[in-house]
């Protein structure tokens, strides 16, 4: 699906979860970049959402199996900030290219004022650190004007399109619409 869409001029990133207890075995890194090497699209249009198992923060291995995937040109997301066991450590520990805001976020955007504030400087530390932020959970038009009036540029959720059959998806990847 992917190859096909890039075929017609339409380059799609895709995104995969990889948790920080699979990284343990320096032979997925290592499978992953032998398969990658022969891949004829561009290894930027491929993240890896980090997401974490635990409370352990990630082991000098995990680091360095990371710098492989972003040496080759993928692009590393930390998935769910702000919640479970995302931290600011780990934005020091590892080359980072987006920070993935948690959805609880977003679903409380017009609750109390602390909810924006967190999003708020969540933009501000991404620009900082020269990151994109990913806003997840976006459901409502409402949700997506107040982040757009923060400056956030790119956000996922169901307001944009829900999980589709390829064949749907090919067509929506056609007519996409930018979010914001």
């Amino acid at each position: 699906c992917q190859l096909r869409l890039y075929e017609q001029g339409i380059l799609v990133g895709m995104a995969f979860n990889l948790s920080l207890a699979q990284l343990i075995n320096g032979k997925l890194v290592e499978h992953l970049e032998t398969r990658l090497r022969h891949h004829p699209l561009p290894l930027s249009s491929l993240t890896f959402e980090i997401t974490e198992d635990g409370p352990i923060g990630a082991s000098a291995t995990n680091i360095e199996q990371l710098n492989r995937l972003h040496l080759l040109g993928i692009r590393l997301s930390i998935d769910d900030f702000g919640t479970g066991y995302s931290s600011l450590l780990r934005l020091c520990q590892v080359p980072f290219s987006e920070i993935k805001l948690a959805e609880e976020f977003t679903q409380l955007i017009e609750g109390p004022g602390h909810y924006p504030a967190v999003i708020r400087n969540t933009l501000a530390l991404a620009v900082d650190l020269d990151m994109e932020l990913v806003v997840e959970g976006i459901e409502t038009t409402v949700q997506r004007d107040h982040l757009y009036k923060m400056g956030v540029q790119i956000g996922q959720g169901y307001l944009c399109a829900q999980a589709m059959p390829i064949p749907a998806f090919e067509k929506w990847g056609q007519n996409f619409c930018p979010y914001f």
